[in-house]
């Protein structure tokens, strides 16, 4: 029996090693899901796909070099290829991640945003997921990857990131806060 689409199949081995086979794949969108704990931090590294990382359940924060977002559920961030971040969960979260081949589509967007992920785009992130899992060598209908890309196209950035500073002084003091907020130091 094929597990519910929200489901999160158990995967032995690293997640990172799973990732870079799932990048090999001449599909043009991978799915992978993973859940992770509150407090769970996935490091920085970098992909050669973009990358659609939505959590229906639970908060992430995404940092790269130049900002920070939030997303919350109903929301995903889109990370083009090549961006180094990390990953944190503020509380447990249910990763739902599609990869895009570099040349799936030329009009997506080319900088880290926060989009919202429409219910059917939400469904569509889920099938993906449940289709690499139930048979992850046959590739997903052409006209499901078409509409996952027509999709996110057409939805707006949100205003949920906080760029970080140039300068590289108040850089270090924002990473200090961001390291721990309760420092209560003025100076």
């Amino acid at each position: 029996s094929r597990p519910a689409m929200s489901e999160c199949m158990p995967v032995n081995g690293s997640a990172l090693a799973i990732v870079r086979k799932l990048e090999e794949s001449p599909q043009a969108i991978v799915a992978f899901a993973r859940d992770y704990p509150a407090g769970y931090l996935i490091e920085r590294h970098q992909h050669d796909r973009a990358q659609l990382i939505h959590a229906p359940a639970g908060i992430m924060r995404v940092d790269t070099p130049n900002g920070i977002w939030v997303v919350p559920p109903m929301r995903a961030i889109w990370v083009p290829s090549q961006v180094p971040h990390e990953i944190r969960a503020n509380s447990a979260v249910k990763m739902r991640t599609l990869f895009f081949r570099p040349d799936a589509r030329s009009d997506l967007p080319t900088d880290c945003c926060v989009i919202e992920v429409t219910p059917l785009l939400r469904e569509m992130i889920l099938r993906m997921v449940a289709l690499t899992e139930a048979q992850p060598l046959v590739p997903p209908s052409v006209h499901l990857i078409e509409l996952i890309l027509s999709e996110i196209r057409e939805i707006g950035a949100l205003p949920l990131h906080i760029p970080m500073p140039e300068d590289a002084r108040v850089r270090r003091i924002c990473q200090a806060i961001l390291q721990d907020p309760s420092d209560c130091r003025t100076s």
